[in-house]
C-alpha cells in the first residue's frame, strides 16, 4: 500500500505526504521545499484530525517521518484528504479563520532578542536564567500545547518563558 496526499502549509500547495506500510507499522513521510518557520503538521480526514509532527529542515528542504503502530493508525481519521499546518475549507482554498487548532492559552514573556540569556537546567528539566529584576522560567512543552507564537527554542527544545 502506498498512498500520497498533499501538504498544504499556509494555505497553499507545499508538498506531498506519503503513506506506506512497513511490516506491522505505517510510515508517514513528508517533503516540502524550504521555508522560513515552524511548521506543525496535522492529518485531515473525515471525521477529524491528528497531529503528525513538527516539520524539520534536512538536506534543503522540511521533512517529517512518522511511524506508526497499527493501534495509533486506527486512531487517525478515516479517509485521510490532506495534510495542513491548519484547517482549510477545501484543500487549495483559504484556510478556515473561525476554527483554529486546539490550544491552551498561556501568558508567555517575550525575552529581548538583543540581549542572550544564560539559561541553566534544573533537574525536572525546566529552564532558568536572569533577565534584569526578574527570573525567567522556561517549562518544556508539547508540540501541540501552545500556539507556535508563544514557543521558543532553545538549546534546539522547545519551552514556554514565563517571568517571574
Amino acid at each position: 500500500m502506498h498512498l500520497d496526499y498533499p501538504i498544504y502549509l499556509s494555505g497553499e500547495l507545499a508538498g506531498t505526504l506519503s503513506e506506506r506500510r512497513d511490516g506491522l507499522y505505517t510510515v508517514f513521510s513528508a517533503h516540502c521545499p524550504l521555508r522560513p518557520g515552524l511548521h506543525r503538521l496535522w492529518l485531515f480526514g473525515s471525521g477529524g484530525r491528528y497531529y503528525l509532527g513538527v516539520l524539520s529542515p534536512r538536506g534543503g528542504e522540511l521533512t517529517l517521518c512518522r511511524r506508526l503502530s497499527n493501534r495509533t493508525r486506527a486512531a487517525l481519521p478515516r479517509e485521510l484528504s490532506y495534510a495542513a499546518d491548519r484547517p482549510m475549507e477545501r484543500p487549495g482554498t483559504a484556510p478556515k479563520e473561525t476554527a483554529p487548532l486546539p490550544r491552551r492559552e498561556a501568558s508567555p514573556v517575550q525575552p529581548e532578542p538583543s540581549a542572550p540569556l544564560a539559561w541553566s537546567a534544573r533537574g525536572d528539566g525546566v529552564l532558568t536564567a536572569r533577565d534584569g529584576d526578574y527570573e525567567l522560567l522556561a517549562l518544556p512543552v508539547r508540540p501541540s500545547a501552545a500556539s507556535a507564537e508563544k514557543i521558543h527554542v532553545i538549546n534546539g527544545q522547545e519551552y514556554l518563558v514565563f517571568r517571574r
